[in-house]
């Protein structure tokens, strides 16, 4: 969101559009709905334009909305998903394709959160238990809580305390 109004700021800026920042802002803004965010705020500049600077000059910040938002799905989106997700750009591409063709509208939908999924599952099942040899047990065994209470009459202390564990205190009520 942030790099796309950063973009279509700097490009309304340059290409001399009233109220570069305010469209910069709504296109960051509307970005969260998928598809119509994209139309909507590459059409709206365009619209305004058009009044005031002519044919031409919409055409030109309707095809800069178009080359923002293509620069931002196709390279920008991919590198924050190879770092913050890891996930890598050519598998990203490939499972949208992969699912596109099998789902049609809804593999473009579900085709990054399948894919993030698979490769959560992949990297903790296969590659952290059966590659490094950690096994399906369970690497943290649950102990018994001890707690260590002061000695002295202005200490309360529970009366089943010294014969059960405080998860069985506390179930007890």
């Amino acid at each position: 969101m942030i790099s796309l109004g950063a973009l279509t700021w700097i490009g309304l800026e340059i290409l001399d559009v009233p109220y570069a920042l305010a469209f910069g802002v709504f296109t960051g803004a509307v970005a969260i709905v998928p598809f119509f965010g994209t139309l909507v705020s590459t059409i709206l500049p365009a619209l305004f334009v058009l009044g005031s600077g002519g044919a031409l000059h919409a055409l030109l910040v309707a095809g800069l909305g178009v080359v923002v938002h293509l620069v931002e799905a196709n390279v920008i989106a991919p590198l924050i998903m190879e770092r913050q997700v890891r996930l890598p750009p050519v598998l990203t591409m490939l499972s949208v394709l992969i699912m596109a063709h099998l789902l049609h509208l809804i593999g473009l939908l579900v085709a990054v959160p399948i894919l993030a999924t698979a490769m959560v599952l992949v990297r903790r099942i296969y590659v952290h238990r059966i590659l490094e040899g950690q096994g399906f047990r369970r690497t943290l065994r649950d102990r018994p809580v001890e707690l260590r209470l002061p000695t002295g009459d202005d200490v309360a202390v529970h009366p089943a305390g010294p014969e059960t564990s405080v998860p069985a205190v506390l179930e007890q009520g």
